[in-house]
């Protein structure tokens, strides 16, 4: 055999040893992709993943199915996508309380290092609102009254153990020196009915459902926890408004994967969702939902999960609600 067809027989083979890897992403996907939304269809992680994933897979060719697997706030969903095969065909989205859970739960249904950052969907501010027949017209109003009354004499209602809600309220108690006491709901009809009466002083929600809720009279919103002021609220100041710049707090939806995805599978998937939150049509939809585009590489998406985490962590461990 001449040196030139030993030559190419060595690039050959060094050719076959690399293509999996090297070449892994140009293929893919070559069948459906799984995305698992851990929360009921119809609410607003559904709706935001069907319009990222909807784009997405318009330039695939091929489908991306959307699984709802609700239950266990979350934890559900979330156990399937981390018990699956890392193959980069399984995503599942999540909220503020993947962060939470592993700080508190002692039996939790997934193990969190089976599961890494592939992208930040979208980041929300949420809104701290009264009965509408309270007296306070200010979240100033609000803490400077409360923290007249008795320990545990004010109440604030959340949407369960380990939620968004329930982190901010506990957060609200540390930052402002009033102590409260939680109640937790399975929904937000119950919350409303005790919030109009007046057995807990006020709850968090998200933007539209509080908007909806303001304009039928029924809530009154005092404050939302973002740096700038919602453009679905308006007239409602932001937190840094009324003197308390430490409350600033967002929800997040992020998009996760099965540790050992291969990275380039990662990579493509984030960079689709960016393209897929440039559209203008995305942007508005997302809006009118009270959302705001985020978008991130899965390096800067696992730095923001640890980041997440040691905030929750830093807010737990000096629990002063009673629950």
């Amino acid at each position: 055999m001449s040196i030139q067809s030993r030559r190419l027989m060595l690039i050959a083979c060094l050719m076959g040893a690399f293509a999996p890897s090297a070449f892994a992403a140009d293929a893919y996907p070559s069948k459906p992709v799984r995305v698992i939304v851990p929360y009921p269809a119809g609410g607003s992680t559904d709706s935001v993943v069907r319009i990222i994933m909807q784009d997405i897979a318009s330039r695939w060719g091929q489908p991306i199915v959307i699984e709802n697997r609700a239950g266990a706030s979350g934890a559900i969903g979330t156990a399937v996508a981390a018990n699956s095969a890392p193959d980069g065909y399984t995503f599942v989205a999540v909220l503020n309380s993947f962060t939470f859970g592993p700080l508190t739960e002692t039996r939790l249904a997934f193990d969190p290092a089976r599961l890494t950052g592939v992208s930040v969907l979208v980041k929300y501010p949420i809104v701290l609102a009264t009965g509408a027949t309270q007296p306070w017209n200010s979240f100033r109003d609000f803490v400077a009254d409360s923290a007249k009354r008795g320990d545990g004499a004010v109440a604030f209602g959340s949407a369960g153990h380990n939620s968004h809600s329930h982190v901010a309220g506990e957060m609200v108690a540390q930052r402002t020196g009033v102590k409260m006491t939680h109640a937790a709901y399975a929904g937000d009809a119950p919350r409303l009915v005790d919030l109009a009466e007046g057995r807990i002083a006020f709850g968090f929600f998200g933007t539209p459902f509080a908007l909806a809720q303001v304009s039928a009279g029924k809530l009154k919103a005092l404050v939302v926890t973002g740096s700038e002021r919602s453009p679905l609220l308006p007239t409602v100041p932001t937190v840094i408004e009324q003197g308390f710049p430490d409350l600033v707090t967002y929800g997040w939806m992020g998009l996760l994967a099965p540790a050992g995805v291969p990275d380039a599978i990662q990579e493509r998937m984030a960079s689709e969702i960016a393209i897929a939150l440039r559209r203008p049509e995305a942007r508005e939809k997302m809006q009118g939902m009270g959302v705001a585009p985020a978008g991130a590489t899965p390096a800067e998406t696992r730095a923001f999960l640890n980041k997440e985490t040691e905030a929750a962590r830093a807010i737990l461990a000096k629990m002063t609600v009673s629950n």
